[in-house]
């Protein structure tokens, strides 16, 4: 069943069915142009392809530029909060974080209107709101799949070949593309009707698991047949109903059910994070559906040019890759970079595992933001925010924001925030600093003491809650320049 070691576990997406409540998923069975592209790039031969736009080719992963778009009735005006947003993008990049991808929110719509909350692909809807490439991702969260109890909680358009020559009922896959969720499925909303907790966010891994390419791990619903193409899932037979302790439904294939893969029916409470070693060169090394042509190039099959990036590669295929891990986290049950120690109570604050759990924007079509090994100061990774062009304005001010979790301190006592800072030339802008969204504070090239260099830069700050939140914003000049931050601390102050 195709992939080498990329484990997509778990996986919470739930529908009423029309016979029975059973947790299924919205998407359609993957169509023949779906299917026959899957099994193309699986064989494909070594290839060289053409870059995609808006997507950052680096060894370490895929970075995805994200467009939501809030779709509300009127009854249900303003249920959606920015909180609930933040928190799903949060899981969403979370539990893709193991195959070192992540998701840059681009822009967030809201729109109240009732006749686009009864059904998910609507072509005025799609026509009005999607943004972006093909291989840019956009996610509707809609209140009509939360309230009507026939509604899917979730559906997906799978990649296909030529998207704007294709479709259906004359509207092209490439309108239709991309991503459809309840708002019950979301964080701190009400769950689906058979299951108040499914409210985790992992209705959304699933479903992007679908626009990645990633199949059910039942399709076919036959143990002698293909599966899913993915060659490490074992054999299974049916959709898995709640969260049993166990299941084998192709007892005599190796391996029981993966009950606890993102792309089966398993409920959000059974879901964990993928925790798997990164694969060795030769586990890669043959073609897949996702990875199909790994060489010494990086080159992947041209029959698939304006797709996401392989994370192995420089040329375009929006499949997900089999070394998507990334070289230098090997996750675990205890990570290196996960839970904080000492006085950083800041986790991951190298960007040695890529993103996670950091929250990034990127508010600048010039600029292009996310983890590079180009240069860091602290281990091999840095953070980098780079203006790709000349301007004649400031607009918008701030090209890039990143920002942390929200974590608990103690009111009253005195922290210090700590990071190093590197500027590329001396008019390459200012790196602002925001508490808990208070005025920000700014650092320029001249404060951190010069540029083309590292230099470390501290500020003392002394909360008056029990929560924190901090807000990088990258504010750029008018020339192409670039800002890298690196081994960013944040602790009490002794």
């Amino acid at each position: 069943m195709g992939l080498k070691s990329l484990l997509m576990r778990c996986a919470g997406l739930a529908t009423v069915s029309l016979v029975l409540a059973q947790e299924k998923c919205g998407s359609e069975q993957p169509g023949p142009e779906a299917y026959e592209a899957a099994v193309a790039l699986r064989a494909a031969q070594r290839t060289e392809g053409l870059s995609a736009s808006f997507l950052h080719k680096r060894a370490e992963g895929l970075l995805v530029s994200t467009y939501l778009h809030v779709v509300e009735d009127e009854a249900h005006r303003g249920f959606v909060t920015d909180s609930m947003i933040s928190d799903q993008m949060r899981v969403l990049n979370d539990t893709f974080a193991p195959h070192n991808i992540q998701f840059l929110v681009k822009e967030i719509t809201h729109t109240v209107n009732d006749a686009w909350t009864t059904q998910a692909r609507i072509k005025e809807k799609a026509e009005t709101l999607r943004r972006g490439a093909y291989d840019d991702l956009n996610i509707y969260f809609e209140t009509g799949m939360m309230t009507n109890p026939n509604s899917a909680t979730g559906i997906c358009s799978f990649p296909v070949e030529d998207p704007w020559n294709t479709g259906i009922n004359g509207t092209s896959w490439h309108t239709y593309d991309g991503c459809h969720v309840s708002v019950g499925t979301m964080p701190g909303g009400p769950g689906v009707p058979w299951d108040p907790e499914d409210n985790l966010g992992k209705t959304a891994t699933h479903e992007v698991g679908h626009w990645f390419g990633l199949f059910h791990v039942f399709e076919g619903f036959d143990c002698e047949g293909e599966g899913d193409l993915i060659d490490d899932t074992p054999a299974t037979k049916v959709a898995t109903v709640g969260c049993p302790a166990s299941q084998d439904s192709c007892p005599e294939k190796p391996g029981l059910d993966p009950i606890h893969n993102y792309m089966d029916y398993t409920k959000h409470a059974c879901c964990y994070r993928a925790l798997f070693p990164c694969p060795s060169p030769s586990a890669i090394s043959s073609a897949s559906v996702f990875c199909a042509t790994l060489t010494a190039g990086g080159t992947t099959a041209t029959n698939f040019p304006t797709r996401a990036t392989s994370a192995c590669g420089t040329s375009a295929s929006r499949y997900i890759s089999a070394c998507a891990c990334g070289p230098t986290c090997t996750p675990s049950p205890t990570p290196p970079c996960g839970s904080p120690s000492g006085t950083n109570l800041l986790t991951n604050s190298d960007f040695e595992c890529g993103i996670g759990p950091w929250i990034v924007q990127n508010l600048d079509q010039n600029a292009r933001v996310g983890v590079t090994s180009a240069a860091s100061h602290t281990g091999t990774h840095s953070f980098e925010s780079r203006l790709l062009y000349d301007r004649n304005s400031q607009d918008p001010v701030v090209s890039a924001r990143l920002s942390t979790p929200v974590f608990s301190v103690q009111p009253g006592v005195p922290y210090r925030l700590r990071f190093w800072s590197y500027f590329d030339n001396q008019a390459a802008g200012f790196i602002g600093i925001q508490f808990n969204g208070e005025p920000r504070r700014t650092l320029d090239a001249g404060d951190a003491g010069g540029w083309g260099i590292w230099k470390v830069f501290e500020v003392e700050y002394t909360p008056v809650t029990d929560k924190l939140d901090i807000t990088l914003e990258f504010l750029y000049g008018r020339v192409a320049s670039v800002v890298r931050v690196d081994g960013v601390e944040f602790g009490y102050l002794h």
